[in-house]
């Protein structure tokens, strides 16, 4: 549903346009909204239908450890709902755009189920992050069963 790569920027207002292949998908599956919550350093975007899917499942977990109790809060905690005006745009708000330090430049990346928002010296970090970590033992694991 949701790929690649798009630089866009974000207005003075918070809001950022989607990229138009994300918004034909979203209007097939007659999405007028978007879940928004922290995390990685990003902002990670759900379609309501898909976000209602993961909190049946955060709420199947027991709360074993603060960290757990933890985890939760920053990542429930965070959630905002955002619609889609007219013209493709979502209004990103206030303390998400903090958290994630979205200021003028941003880069959508679209991870197939869902999207993340990132500054864009945000996305460049994680991107050589990325790169160095190339050869582990998780994404070598990865890489065969994607037959990379």
């Amino acid at each position: 549903m949701f790929r690649g790569r798009n630089e866009l920027a974000i207005d003075d207002k918070g809001r950022v346009m989607l990229p138009i292949k994300f918004r034909e998908a979203l209007a097939k599956k007659d999405e007028a909204a978007l879940i928004l919550t922290n995390l990685d350093d990003c902002l990670i975007a759900y379609t309501t239908t898909a976000w209602s899917e993961i909190e049946k499942n955060i709420l199947s977990r027991p709360d074993r450890t603060t960290a757990e109790r933890n985890f939760k809060r920053f990542l429930i905690g965070g959630v905002q709902e955002c619609s889609i005006d007219k013209q493709g745009r979502i209004l990103v708000p206030q303390s998400l755009r903090q958290y994630a330090g979205l200021d003028k430049d941003v880069v959508i990346v679209g991870l197939i189920d869902h999207f993340e928002i990132w500054s864009l010296d945000g996305h460049t970090k994680a991107i050589q992050q990325g790169q160095q970590s190339q050869e582990t033992d998780e994404i070598r694991a990865l890489r065969h069963d994607v037959r990379l």
